[in-house]
Formats: C-alpha cells, sequence, structure tokens
C-alpha cells in the first residue's frame, strides 16, 4: 500500500482551470490567433503537436520498413511517395535547432 503524501494533488479540472488563466494573462486573442496561423503556415519553430505527433511517426516509420512489415501493406513508407505533405512537414521537424540533440540515439 502507498502512503500519501501531506500536500493533496490538484484536481484535473483546477490544473486546466490554472493553465487557461495563466495563458489569457500571456497572450490576448488576436496573439494567439496569430500564433496558430504562423504554425498552420509553417513559420513557427514548432507547438506541442510536433513533439506529439513526430515521435509517434517515426515510430510508425520505423516499423512500416521493418523485415516482413511490407506483407502488412500499410502503405506507410516511403512517406514522400504515399503522404508528400507529412514528409515536407518532417523534414522541417529535423531542421528544428536542438533536433539532433533530442533524437533517441537508439532510432538511429
Amino acid at each position: 500500500m502507498r502512503m500519501k503524501s501531506g500536500t493533496p494533488k490538484p484536481s484535473a479540472d483546477r490544473v486546466v482551470r490554472d493553465i487557461r488563466r495563466k495563458t489569457r494573462k500571456r497572450h490576448s486573442a488576436e496573439e494567439k490567433i496569430r500564433i496558430v496561423l504562423e504554425g498552420l503556415r509553417g513559420e513557427a519553430q514548432g507547438c506541442a503537436a510536433d513533439v506529439v505527433v513526430y515521435p509517434a511517426l517515426m515510430q510508425l516509420l520505423r516499423g512500416a520498413t521493418r523485415d516482413g512489415a511490407e506483407a502488412l501493406n500499410l502503405k506507410v513508407a516511403p512517406l514522400d511517395k504515399h503522404y508528400p505533405n507529412l514528409a515536407a512537414w518532417a523534414r522541417r521537424i529535423v531542421v528544428i535547432p536542438g533536433y539532433d540533440s533530442a533524437y533517441p540515439p537508439h532510432w538511429r
């Protein structure tokens, strides 16, 4: 049995409200729209979605290129052939400063 710590953890709802409150104070509605538009146009250096989606995509590609994967007919690799826009996005991720230091060595 685990021992409870002395301070109770805030509820998930409370955490979300705190994040929204802090975000509202930091960025106006116009700034938020500008940030989203920059990301959609490819002008931004990256966002939270990139951090989540890119590793998942790379893991999918690794699996799709393994021996025996062609029998599954995933139609993923090569990415340039099947999904050129996604491939272009992945190339933009690779040139973000700090990418090399964050790339897991066992994926090389």
